[in-house]
């Protein structure tokens, strides 16, 4: 990016955790999207990060990591069809993402549900809430077994050299809920995210995030914040398209900048890159701010908004500033953004080069 904007004691901290509940100008579809956010209390940006930091794909050596008894007797719902539920009071995504019981006198290398996340980065973040739990099923990517996989058969198609894919969910329930609440016949969660991990059965002796055993590529290090204008592809180290997808209007935390045959990318995991065009970067700046003229709304990706504007002289809340279209804007709904030549100075923002 060739702009950047400077700002004054902002950190990545102050980010707001819902979208902004701005004046009447915003459709009702946005309306209703941070109304669900109040109600659930759940920060969006830590549900992608979360969902950022699970492994696309997990390559693991034949006959190891299989579904342990430890596995069954914490996680899976018996009888079910093939529900693994798991609750987040202990929660992280970071090693052992998903064996919420397991302390160091357990061999995790062997755990196949804590290869699904390194704790590459550390950064220890956590959901204690007892309104949020984990759903996993499980299919089998040759076919050999039809429909969800109980958890025999995860472990008859990884010990026949054959790949499975886990489903992983992250989901909501109101009130006090029980377990059955998630999972029951009658369990009616909202679902806040969801990712596939690929597991493959390799050769080497040590698990692997990596799509194919490659030396993964490093860039250099970059500390940001991007928030996506497009449903946007994920690659590896390696420039190659892997199958995860990171949601429109998602915000995730960047911590190295690559660039490769003349395209830019940016790390939101170990060996998840996006691509620099795929989105903005944001900085975090909460505020009000007033306009000074009638001001035309833009969404992130740079279309100009043609059903509404802002009015003259009218006061607007703002959580971040990012560059759109090659002009610094601020961010007065959850796709409306509006130009700084159509603000009033408010005197606490440098805006230079980086």
């Amino acid at each position: 990016m060739k702009k950047m904007i400077k700002y004054m004691g902002i950190t990545a901290a102050t980010l707001l955790a819902v979208a902004p509940i701005a004046m009447p100008v915003i459709s009702s579809a946005t309306e209703t999207t941070v109304k669900a956010d109040a109600a659930s209390g759940v920060n969006q940006a830590d549900v992608q990060k979360w969902l950022g930091e699970v492994k696309n794909q997990v390559t693991i050596k034949s006959g190891n990591n299989l579904v342990r008894t430890e596995d069954m007797e914490m996680g899976y719902v018996m009888g079910s069809d093939g529900i693994f539920s798991y609750g987040t009071d202990q929660l992280t995504p970071q090693s052992p993402v998903f064996d919420r019981y397991a302390d160091a006198s357990k061999n995790l290398t062997n755990d196949l549900f804590a290869s699904f996340n390194d704790n590459a980065n550390g950064d220890d973040l956590f959901f204690n809430n007892r309104n949020i739990g984990v759903l996993m099923t499980a299919t089998a990517n040759d076919g050999s077994i039809s429909g969800n996989l109980k958890p025999a058969d995860i472990n008859k198609v990884l010990q026949s050299g054959a790949g499975v894919t886990f489903h992983v969910k992250l989901a909501y329930v109101a009130g006090e809920p029980k377990g059955s609440d998630f999972y029951g016949n009658d369990a009616t969660p909202t679902i806040l995210g969801s990712k596939d991990v690929v597991v493959t059965v390799g050769t080497s002796s040590e698990n692997t995030g990596d799509q194919n055993n490659q030396k993964q590529a490093t860039g250099i290090n970059y500390d940001g914040i991007y928030s996506t204008t497009v449903n946007a592809k994920l690659y590896d180290g390696n420039g190659k398209a892997t199958s995860a997808i990171l949601p429109k209007n998602s915000l995730w935390k960047i911590d190295r900048k690559l660039t490769a045959d003349g395209t830019t990318y940016y790390r939101v995991a170990p060996n998840e890159w996006i691509k620099e065009n795929d989105g903005i970067q944001i900085f975090p700046d909460v505020a009000t701010v007033t306009t000074s003229r009638q001001a035309k709304l833009y969404t992130a990706a740079g279309k100009v908004i043609t059903d509404r504007v802002l009015a003259p002289n009218t006061s607007w809340y703002t959580d971040r500033v990012g560059i759109v279209n090659n002009e610094n804007m601020r961010r007065v709904a959850t796709d409306e953004w509006v130009s700084f030549n159509d603000l009033k100075a408010s005197g606490n923002i440098a805006v230079g080069t980086n």
